[in-house]
């Protein structure tokens, strides 16, 4: 929106409401008695009363919130995508997850205080997750999330050698008790693709809610 400023000889002035820590682009506008217009280039106001707060925070794998255990740990497979979303103020411009396997990056929602960013590993083990925080004045607040236990993917393998195998097409099916039936699990809304190919080394990954599942393996001369 634009605001009228108060002249004073050749300056002009304007009192803003309080504003939240934050970075907020200026343009200024000034007309002459025959109608011209002038218009400055943007400037970024930044307001920075606070370091950047982190509040809560949570972890789902699509619509189901991951709860953690007694020690705090979340377990997940891994290959499955899940999403962190993290409240914060103090004008925070930047956050991130912070692993040892790599950075995610964490992006604001409009209009919102909450930050939201997608989380994935290819490794097994335990990934203490750090959440980084930076502002328009680039104060910097770290905190630690959580830790996660990534457990292995599974794998289609020969019964006799135990040779791997590519490409196999591996399909889940779930028991719907409502009709009771057995149905293709619907993997969509959790990120997860079904039926899946295995990869390279036989792998394969699904991370499923609660119920009654079972996996269907076809391979080529299988």
């Amino acid at each position: 929106s634009w605001r009228l400023a108060k002249p004073s000889g050749n300056t002009f002035s304007i009192t803003l409401n309080k504003l939240e820590d934050g970075d907020y682009p200026l343009i200024a506008r000034a007309f002459d008695s025959a109608g011209n217009i002038g218009q400055s280039d943007t400037q970024t106001l930044i307001i920075d009363t606070i370091p950047p707060i982190i509040g809560g925070g949570m972890q789902s794998l699509g619509p189901q919130i991951l709860t953690p255990d007694k020690n705090g740990t979340i377990s997940i497979v891994a290959g499955a995508q899940t999403i962190i979303a993290m409240s914060m103020k103090g004008g925070v411009t930047e956050a991130e997850i912070q692993t040892d396997d790599g950075v995610f990056k964490l992006s604001s929602q409009p209009d919102t205080n909450i930050w939201v960013g997608k989380v994935k590993f290819e490794n097994q083990g335990e990934k203490s997750l750090t959440i980084s925080a930076i502002d328009g004045a680039n104060n910097k607040t770290e905190r630690p999330f959580n830790t996660l236990r990534i457990e292995q993917f599974g794998v289609v393998e020969e019964k006799e050698n135990k040779k791997t195998i590519k490409n196999a097409q591996v399909s889940l099916y779930y028991f719907e008790e409502v009709v009771q039936q057995w149905i293709l699990w619907e993997g969509k809304s959790y990120g997860q693709q079904n039926p899946q190919k295995t990869q390279e080394k036989g792998s394969y990954s699904f991370m499923v809610p609660a119920g009654k599942y079972y996996v269907e393996v076809n391979a080529p001369g299988y």
